[in-house]
């Protein structure tokens, strides 16, 4: 879950005219400008380009995704839309108008919190007040309607996963691929194993100021990792059916729900930091020790150049991983 990041820009929606036919496209483009003034999002000549709406947000990345994840049914490829000129009028326009207000209104909280995360903290723990009590109480309700969310959102996945334990997914709508991880040195194993030669290579350096808003009492949200057998990268695909559309729907209402539950809770949290301001925290509510910290830097390179036996003997082999990728796309045909 990526927490909400200020970040100036316009949000254009535009139609393209066919250059040779006169044609307006039936799809729409949802994108991000960053330049003033906003650049067009569709290539081509301007002439040929309609405009339906712009709006500025401070924090454009955030707002994209809110819409992409509400209005994933009609979404194509990329950012590219199956929808009329009315329909973003009577629904993309209003969506995206509630969200840049609500931006704007939790603006000045994330800011606080950005600056505070550069200001060390000052060891002191400190009462709650009556309205820190109540805001505390909102969080965790949040975070446990974000969990019940997610964890739906997990039920409609498996079922998804079901309709193809002996295939290698289903066109448009979920597919496996398979990524290799990388060998990479153990260096907990290595460094208990051959302390005196391992901190010859570590070193401390100072980092910046840093520190971890932690909630009291919030409930941990765990995603279940789905497990493919590599042989089925082999197989054909599945056929789509009736359930696998019905369920693959339901899934795309879900990335809605949840990012707006995911905006709520951030939201939320925005606000009690702010008011934790320079103390380490708030009793019972929540915690921010902000602090410079030493880090401990492992020399690899040099470690391998000198001692190439014992780097070769603790690197972990190379695994091939089979991923899933739920496809967020409500249209299966994009012409």
């Amino acid at each position: 879950m990526a927490v909400p990041k200020i970040d100036q820009g316009t949000l254009l929606i535009q139609r393209a005219k066919d250059e040779i036919s006169g044609q307006w496209s039936r799809y729409v483009k949802i994108g991000i400008s960053r330049s003033l003034p906003p650049r067009d999002i569709i290539g081509g000549s301007p002439e040929y380009i309609l405009t339906i709406y712009t709006i500025k947000s401070p924090m454009i990345e955030n707002l994209s995704k809110q819409l992409m994840s509400t209005f994933s049914h009609c979404r194509t490829k990329g950012q590219m839309f199956l929808i009329d000129d009315q329909s973003v009028i009577s629904d993309i326009i209003p969506e995206a108008e509630r969200i840049a207000t609500s931006q704007n209104k939790s603006l000045s909280n994330f800011q606080s919190k950005v600056l505070l995360k550069t200001e060390e903290s000052s060891g002191h723990i400190r009462k709650p007040t009556h309205k820190e009590l109540v805001l505390y109480s909102q969080i965790i309700y949040a975070k446990l309607d974000l969990k019940v969310k997610i964890a739906n959102q997990e039920i409609i996945k498996r079922r998804l996963f079901d309709e193809i334990h002996n295939s290698s997914g289903i066109p448009g709508v979920l597919k496996l691929t398979s990524s290799v991880r990388k060998r990479y040195l153990q260096k907990a194993r290595l460094k208990e194993d051959y302390r005196a030669i391992y901190l010859q290579y570590e070193s401390e350096k100072s980092s910046k100021i840093s520190g971890t808003v932690k909630i009291k009492g919030a409930p941990s949200i765990r995603k279940e990792k789905s497990q493919f057998d590599i042989q089925q990268l082999n197989k054909p695909s599945s056929d789509r059916t009736t359930s696998t559309i019905i369920s693959h729907s339901t899934y795309l209402d879900s990335l809605a729900d949840i990012a707006k539950a995911e905006w709520l809770y951030e939201s939320l949290i925005a606000k009690l930091a702010a008011r934790v301001g320079l103390d380490d925290g708030i009793e019972g509510l929540i915690s921010w020790k902000r602090k410079n910290t030493k880090k401990l830097i492992f020399d690899e390179d040099s470690f391998k150049k000198n001692h190439p036996e014992i780097y070769s003997e603790y690197l972990e082999p190379e695994k091939t991983i089979v991923t899933s990728r739920i496809s967020p796309y409500g249209i299966y045909e994009y012409k």
